[in-house]
């Protein structure tokens, strides 16, 4: 079965993506607004009620920021571990509960004819995942906002016909740059976000487990540009041998633009 992913939006101001096939869809994630998400999917040619679902990676806001809007009016199921589900619900206590499902991370679930896997990831919330999705043989992933990549990471992350890796910033950037040296410890830290040399290093191990298209995500304003991202991970997959746009795909996926929607058959 076919697979289809579109990055609505992605970054400090809010994340979302679009996951699904032609029987179901869903959001990973819904941090933007009821109106950028309703616009982009229609710009798709969904229906925002063709939604069958919210999985939701962890409860900084940036992350669940339109949920609440979102799955009230159009009646949307949101899914989430149960402390983020306790997170979410002490920052958005008028989130409808009935709108809630509990998953545990290491445990696979079905929405429709979609098999969503979520592991546990290192980054400073309650409990945060990423998500391996299935539909069919075709597997998505997406993993944001890690401080590391461990070993359990590195085990979802292989054979993904599409993957979403973090590529949040630049180090020499960060250091120098505008943060308070606590916000700078925080982000560098094993429980912050993934800098770009760890995510280039990290897909070229990749290499050897049938990475094909890959989509930088949550890059950093202040501390990164899409150009840097890209050209210090494509270093590293040239220096395993891999031609770019031959071997391997490298997209960068923006925060306030939609990114490609790709179809894998």
């Amino acid at each position: 079965m076919s697979v289809i992913f579109c990055a609505l939006g992605s970054g400090s101001k809010g994340n979302s993506y679009l996951v699904g096939n032609d029987k179901n869809k869903i959001l990973v994630d819904a941090g933007l607004s009821t109106k950028c998400i309703v616009d982009n999917l229609m710009c798709l040619g969904i229906n925002p009620d063709e939604i069958n679902g919210i999985v939701v990676t962890h409860e900084h806001m940036d992350h669940i920021g339109g949920i609440r809007v979102f799955s009230k009016k159009y009646g949307v199921p949101v899914y989430a571990n149960e402390k983020t589900a306790s997170a979410i619900i002490r920052k958005i206590p008028d989130i409808e509960s009935k709108n809630l499902r509990i998953f545990n991370n290491g445990e696979s679930f079905y929405i429709g004819s979609l098999d969503i896997a979520p592991f546990k990831t290192p980054h400073d919330s309650v409990c945060s995942c990423g998500f391996s999705i299935y539909s069919g043989v075709n597997k998505v992933t997406v993993a944001t906002d890690l401080g590391h990549i461990n070993s359990s990471v590195m085990e979802n992350l292989k054979n993904s016909d599409i993957l979403v890796l973090e590529a949040n910033h630049d180090l020499e950037m960060l250091i120098k740059g505008p943060y308070s040296a606590f916000l700078k410890q925080r982000v560098q830290g094993p429980k912050g976000h993934l800098c770009n040399e760890i995510c280039g290093q990290t897909l070229a191990k990749l290499l050897d487990f049938g990475l094909k298209q890959v989509i930088l995500a949550h890059l950093s304003e202040e501390n990164n540009t899409p150009e840097i991202a890209y050209n210090t991970v494509i270093k590293h997959l040239q220096q395993r041998g891999a031609q770019e746009n031959k071997d391997v795909f490298i997209d960068v996926a923006q925060q306030y633009q939609r990114g490609k929607c790709y179809r894998i058959i």
